[in-house]
Parts: C-alpha cells; structure tokens; sequence
C-alpha cells in the first residue's frame, strides 16, 4: 500500500483526509460538473470524455496505487478485470459512459481503487456498518459494540452486472476465502458487510437454488439483519427470474433486503476449516 493519491490527481480526489476511499458511487465534484455540463451540450462528446478519462485511467492502473494490501488471491483476478474493462472501452455503447450509469461507475471505482476484485462480487474498503443494525436488538448490539468493538472499516460487497462469471456456488466459496486471506492482510478491517435482496430467507423456499448464498455464510457465523421489505420490486429479486416475478404479481412473494454482517475471525475461520487454499 502506497501514498498513490499524492501521485495521481484522480486518486487525489477520490479520497478523504486521512487517505481513505470515497464510496465507490462518488465523483469528484468537478469532474461530475464539468462532464454534466459538457453532456448537457453535447451527449455524445460527453461519452466520448468519459471513454477517453477510462482508457487514460486503465493505461496507468498499478496495483502500487491500491489502498489496501492485496494477497495473491486476489492480485491473480485483476487482469481479468482490466481485460473487460478494455473491452468496454474498445466496444461499449456510448451509453455505457456515464457517471451515472451503475455499470460504468464500478469499473471507474476498480481504477480508481474503491473497488476490490473477489470474484463473484467486489469489495469496497472503507465501509462501514450503519448504526440502525442496533435497532435489531441485543444481539445486533453484541456484535457490532462487543465483538467488532466499532462499525468501520469494513470490506462491503457488491455484485456487478457486467462480471457475473462467478456468481455460483463454486464461485462464491472462492470468493470467501480470498475475502478471508483479503481480511488476514488488512488486520484493521472489521469483517465485510453487504445488502441484498438474495439474502432474503424466503429464497430457501421461493428458489431454493439460490439458498446457498445465505446459508454458507450463515454456517459461518455470519448475522443477517431485516432493512426493508420491496413492495415495488425494484431491488433487482425480480429482474432474472420468471418465478420470482409470477410469485410477485400474485402477491405471493414480496422481496425483502438483508444486511449481512461477517466478522473476521468468523469469516476466517471458516476459511480455514473449508481448506483456505481454495482462494484461487
């Protein structure tokens, strides 16, 4: 881990004072002002900006810029992701170049260093718990005051729909043991945290295929806590699957978003009881 913000302007202003990552969704103020302005003039120009500050920003990457130490596991997945991202700056549609537009916003994150490759998701450092996890009761409170002993830092855990590769069960184990070895090599990470609609319980019974991604970590030792229940169906339960959505317009199943908390001694040792060399 270097002092890389001192170096690189766009690095410079993607972190705080103390030289920690923005969230991976921020954009320097200027550089969104000057790219909405130039959109606003010229909607094409203003892709063509974005694709060339992307292609600049792939050109310099070095893993010497990364805010965080990088085990081997995890080092050994980046050329993949560069590989794609150069094919999105070869071949995307200019739609795709937008400082608005979720897709594009996670890859500019990866070279900018807010975003970790693991596999079937990416980790963004610097997060943090929210505190309404206390609202959940004694438990929520003994974990995150007695056992985290504070709600940040933390790995969060995103998916990214452009790098799905590996979003099956065999790629989530993976995942969990680089995010294992990822947690070893950073000793003042908490754990990792994420929210999602797959998290739900009542995927066991509604797709029961997709169970897996609660209950390995849930055997883990990782908490999951209630955030809200999606009655419009926009927390993305709804976009891939038939079943889901048949169950949703008969009023049947209703999406429900769940925050999931796994400390590091939790997540390690379960890396270690599941053979930790799995990380690759």
């Amino acid at each position: 881990m270097t002092g890389a913000g001192a170096r690189d302007p766009h690095l410079a202003a993607l972190a705080d004072p103390r030289g920690q990552p923005v969230p991976y969704k921020a954009v320097a103020p200027a550089l969104l002002a000057a790219w909405q302005a130039h959109r606003a003039r010229d909607p094409g120009a203003a892709s063509a900006s974005a694709r060339s500050l992307l292609a600049d920003l792939l050109e310099r990457f070095t893993l010497e810029d990364a805010r965080v130490a990088l085990p081997d596991a995890v080092r050994a997945l980046y050329p993949r992701e560069l590989e794609r991202i150069r094919g999105q700056v070869l071949a995307a549609p200019p739609s795709y170049f937008d400082f608005e537009a979720d897709p594009f916003l996670k890859d500019f994150a990866l070279l900018t260093h807010r975003f970790v490759p693991v596999g079937a998701a990416f980790a963004e450092p610097g997060a943090g718990v929210p505190r309404r996890v206390l609202r959940a009761g004694p438990s929520a409170a003994w974990l995150m005051l007695a056992r985290a002993r504070g709600f940040r830092p933390f790995f969060a855990l995103h998916a990214h729909p452009l790098a799905l590769d590996d979003f099956n069960p065999a790629g989530w184990l993976a995942t969990y043991h680089r995010l294992a070895a990822l947690l070893e090599a950073n000793p003042g990470v908490r754990g990792i945290t994420s929210a999602s609609w797959f998290l739900d319980p009542a995927l066991r019974t509604v797709s029961p295929r997709l169970a897996y991604l609660r209950d390995v970590p849930e055997a883990g030792g990782a908490r999951f806590y209630f955030v809200a229940r999606d009655t419009r169906g926009e927390s993305g339960a709804l976009a891939r699957s038939p079943t889901r959505r048949g169950l949703f317009a008969q009023g049947r199943y209703v999406p429900e978003v769940w925050l999931r908390v796994w400390l590091r001694d939790d997540l390690v040792a379960w890396s270690r009881r599941n053979g930790a060399g799995q990380a690759t």
